[in-house]
């Protein structure tokens, strides 16, 4: 039987794939920090839904009854969870339809949404992009996308990109807590959107501005070695080059003018695919501050 879905857990996402193996490992020990409990979700896929009853059991005649898969799945993931993090309660729900709309769905409320993602790209993911690029395009909340391939910690710290606008602050603000909490420095990037359109920009203008946006939140954690830096190039190759030793990578995502946004979009999507750490979304909303369980 599956738990109900409670406000401010860490969602992640578990399907058949093992790509949910380092998202759950990761979202164990990111609700160990913040003091929250885990929820496990599982989207039914096309052939579950069809074959299999609310509860994931197949109703097909001649089938051997047994545990449905998505139990099976859930166990597993439930078991890794509390083998890394015996302390973090944990709990389970069932979902059904699209995998991108079911868990931006489900983790409206929530504090994160985890997913895994492979490091590798289609021609599929290329002409209508992965998972993980779907979600984190509209993110119900902080979203984190922790790849196959990740590294352990490095102790480089957090990485966060912003631009000039006031939409930075809530993805600067979750970075501070993140480098806070885990005692890591904290890299700030400026991506200057003007670049996007080969207009030059003035360094000073840009280094002011960036000084005069992380000022109260540095005073808010004096315990975070700051460093500071301007992006040269195409933005998404200078993130990336920048993300190379770094535990952690904290971008904004929030709603422009459909032209700016989709020439921004080629930041957010190279970044969240390309990657080698896990690399957090975060919309423009307030991120909440201090743990549930």
């Amino acid at each position: 039987m599956n738990d109900a879905l409670n406000p401010g857990t860490i969602v992640v996402g578990v399907g058949a794939h093992d790509t949910w193996q380092d998202a759950a490992d990761w979202a164990a020990d990111q609700a160990a920090l913040e003091n929250r409990a885990i929820t496990l979700v599982h989207v039914l896929g096309p052939d579950e839904q069809l074959w299999h009853d609310p509860q994931g059991r197949d109703r097909r005649i001649g089938v051997p009854a047994g545990p449905p898969n998505s139990d099976l799945v859930l166990d597993q993931a439930r078991a890794r969870v509390a083998t890394r993090q015996p302390d973090v309660p944990v709990r389970t729900t069932l979902c059904g339809g699209g995998v991108r709309g079911s868990l931006q769905t489900t983790a409206r409320e929530a504090r994160l949404l985890v997913i895994g993602s492979r490091q590798h790209r289609t021609l599929w993911s290329v002409l209508f992009g992965t998972v993980a690029t779907g979600v984190v395009r509209r993110p119900p909340c902080p979203t984190v996308v922790v790849h196959s391939t990740r590294r352990g910690r490095t102790g480089d710290g957090v990485l966060v990109g912003i631009d000039d606008t006031e939409h930075s602050l809530a993805p600067l603000r979750f970075a501070f807590q993140q480098a806070s909490w885990r005692q890591l420095p904290l890299s700030i990037v400026h991506v200057a959107t003007e670049s996007l359109y080969g207009v030059p920009t003035d360094e000073v203008e840009q280094r002011l501005a960036m000084a005069e946006t992380i000022a109260g939140l540095s005073e808010e954690h004096p315990d975070v070695e700051l460093r500071t830096a301007i992006a040269r190039g195409v933005p998404s190759d200078a993130l990336l080059r920048a993300a190379r030793a770094m535990d952690l990578v904290v971008l904004g995502s929030h709603h422009r003018h459909p032209v700016t946004e989709l020439q921004l979009g080629s930041v957010v999507a190279p970044v969240v695919e390309q990657a080698t750490c896990p690399v957090v979304v975060v919309p423009d909303v307030p991120v909440a501050v201090g743990g549930t369980s």
